[in-house]
């Protein structure tokens, strides 16, 4: 047990430490909203467009060290109910175009009594990107889903937390 935990921490460590020196777009770009809440900063932003639409970027931090976010892919239950997928959904006058994509690597995060791992990013800073559809000119919202869990506790759960945003330049 105490050689996986190792493993595990090594891991962690290893692509925190390979992914630290990625510039995160969320830092550039034209501010689009924020949000704090249960131990997450989240910083939107509009990104360089792709060739479907705009990008929004969401950069998700945890504002205690050692704590990690959990994988776009989650299921909206998490895994036998522990964790939660962290999400930029949209609505008014945006649609997505396609998945949302994130910054850095899912790493496996394995949990005594769960007999499959949670897909977690490293502990720190991820960045969320959707491309969107501007609709119209109305006003435009994000709901953020995410939690937030170091090894040993977790916080409580953001579920669909309303942001009103800018339109992208442009729009």
């Amino acid at each position: 047990m105490k050689r996986a935990l190792w493993a595990l921490a090594a891991t962690l460590a290893l692509t925190t430490a390979c992914t630290a020196s990625v510039a995160s777009t969320a830092s550039t770009g034209t501010p689009a909203g924020s949000w704090r809440g249960n131990g997450v900063e989240v910083t939107l932003r509009w990104a360089a467009g792709s060739p479907a639409g705009p990008v929004l970027a969401a950069e998700f931090l945890p504002t205690q060290p050692g704590f990690h976010l959990y994988s776009v892919d989650l299921p909206d239950g998490g895994l036998d109910g522990v964790g939660r997928p962290t999400k930029v959904d949209v609505g008014g006058a945006l649609s997505a175009v396609g998945p949302a994509s994130a910054d850095v690597p899912v790493v496996a995060l394995r949990v005594v009594g769960l007999a499959d791992p949670l897909p977690v990013y490293p502990d720190g800073r991820v960045t969320v990107r959707q491309v969107v559809r501007v609709n119209a000119a109305r006003g435009a919202e994000v709901f953020l889903t995410y939690a937030a869990c170091s090894r040993t506790a977790c916080l409580p759960p953001v579920s669909r937390q309303r942001v009103d945003v800018s339109l992208p330049p442009g729009s």
